[in-house]
C-alpha cells in the first residue's frame, strides 16, 4: 500500500507541474495586451501574486523562511521572471521561448556539477527530443536578430533551471523562495511601474490574470509538484509551455500555425509523454517486481515493412548497417540508420516493395 501511495503522489506531482506549465503559457496572451515595459509588467504582476501567495501561506500555516539556500531559489525565481519579461521586449517571442527552454540542459549540467548526479540515458535522450522539437516548432520564425534579448533569454533559461532545482538545495523551502523572489521582482519593478501612464482597463485585467494565475497559482502548483517530481522530469514536462503559448495566440489572435510548428509540437509532446511513461514503468518494475531495467539505444532511425510475401530478407543486397528483424506478428521488416540506406535497398533489389506502416 505504501508503494502504491508513493506512486500516486508521483503522478499527482507530475500533474501539478503540467498544470503549472499550462498556466505559464497564458503569459503571452496577457502580455500582448499590456503596453508597458518588461520590468513594469513583471513588477506589477508579482505584486499581485504576493497577495495570493501570502494568503496561501496563511491558510496552510506554513512559516515563511529565509536562509542562503532560500535566497538562491529566490534569485532563480526573480531571474526567470524578470529576464523573460525584458527579453520579450528586445527580441521575438519565438526566440525567447526557444532559448529559455534550454533549462532542461542546465538542470542536467547543474545536477552533474553540484550534486555529482550522473544523467541517465533516458534523460539525455528526452532532452534531445524535447529541445529539438522546440527548435523545429519555431524553425521558420527563429531569427538571429535582437542580440541582447537573445542573451537575456538564454540567461532566463539558466535561472529557470535553478527553479526546478530548488528542492534539491540543502535546507531549502521552495514556497518561501517563490515569495521572496516575488518580493524582489515587485520592488525592482516599482520604479518602472511609476513611469507608466497607460492604465487601460484591459491592461489592468490582464495584469490581474497574470498575477493571480500565471504567477501565483502556477508557482504554488510547481512547488507542490517538485516535492515528488525529479528536476529533469519536471523541466521536461514544462516543455508543454512553449507549445501551448503560440497555439493559444493562434486561437485567440488568429495567427497561423504552420506545418513545421505542428510537427514540432508533436515532437515535444512525444518527448514529454514518452519519458513519463517509461519512468512509471521503471518505477513499478523495480519497486513492485524487483526487476532492474537496462536500456540500450540503437542507431536505427527508419523502419520499413517488406510487402513481398515471398521475399527472403537474407537474400537482399543491403548496406552493412541495415538490420533484418520481425515484428510480433511475424512480419518481415528492415531497420535503417539513414535514408540513404533505404534508397540503396530499393535500387539494388528491384523487386523489393517497402512500406512505412505494417499492413
Amino acid at each position: 500500500m505504501g508503494e502504491k501511495r508513493m506512486e500516486n503522489k508521483r503522478r499527482t506531482g507530475t500533474l501539478c507541474v503540467f498544470l503549472a506549465a499550462v498556466l505559464y503559457s497564458i503569459g503571452g496572451l496577457c502580455i500582448k495586451l499590456i503596453p508597458w515595459g518588461g520590468m513594469a509588467i513583471n513588477g506589477a504582476r508579482t505584486a499581485i501574486a504576493l497577495v495570493v501567495i501570502g494568503a496561501y501561506l496563511a491558510v496552510i500555516r506554513h512559516p515563511l523562511r529565509f536562509n542562503r539556500w532560500v535566497a538562491v531559489g529566490a534569485l532563480s525565481i526573480f531571474g526567470t521572471n524578470a529576464l523573460f519579461s525584458v527579453a520579450n521586449k528586445l527580441t521575438t517571442a519565438a526566440n525567447v521561448i526557444v532559448l529559455q527552454f534550454t533549462a532542461p540542459i542546465f538542470v542536467i549540467l547543474f545536477s552533474a556539477l553540484f550534486w555529482r548526479r550522473k544523467p541517465g540515458r533516458l534523460d539525455l535522450l528526452a532532452c534531445g527530443i524535447v529541445f529539438g522539437g522546440v527548435l523545429f516548432f519555431f524553425a521558420d520564425s527563429l531569427e538571429m536578430g535582437g542580440g541582447l534579448g537573445n542573451v537575456l533569454a538564454l540567461l532566463s533559461g539558466v535561472a529557470y533551471a535553478g527553479v526546478f532545482l530548488m528542492n534539491e538545495m540543502p535546507d531549502s523551502d521552495a514556497i518561501s523562495s517563490v515569495f521572496w523572489g516575488d518580493v524582489l521582482s515587485a520592488v525592482t519593478g516599482l520604479p518602472f511601474l511609476l513611469g507608466e501612464e497607460k492604465l487601460e482597463p484591459i491592461a489592468l485585467t490582464s495584469l490581474l490574470v497574470l498575477g493571480v494565475f500565471q504567477v501565483a497559482v502556477a508557482y504554488i502548483l510547481l512547488t507542490i509538484g517538485l516535492k515528488t517530481t525529479p528536476p529533469v522530469t519536471a523541466s521536461l514536462v514544462s516543455g508543454i509551455e512553449p507549445v501551448l503559448n503560440p497555439i493559444l495566440v493562434a486561437v485567440f489572435y488568429h495567427e497561423t500555425v504552420g506545418t513545421l510548428a505542428l510537427a514540432g509540437a508533436a515532437t515535444v509532446i512525444v518527448g514529454v509523454v514518452g519519458v513519463l511513461q517509461f519512468e512509471v514503468l521503471e518505477y513499478r518494475l523495480k519497486n513492485e517486481y524487483n526487476v532492474d531495467i537496462r536500456m540500450q539505444n540503437l542507431p536505427y532511425s527508419f523502419i520499413r515493412w517488406i510487402e513481398n510475401e515471398d521475399c527472403d530478407p537474407k537474400a537482399l543486397n543491403l548496406t552493412s548497417d541495415t538490420r533484418r528483424v520481425e515484428d510480433f506478428k511475424g512480419r518481415k521488416l528492415l531497420l535503417f540508420t539513414n535514408a540513404w540506406s533505404i534508397t540503396w535497398a530499393e535500387e539494388h533489389n528491384k523487386e523489393l516493395r517497402l512500406s512505412e506502416v505494417g499492413r
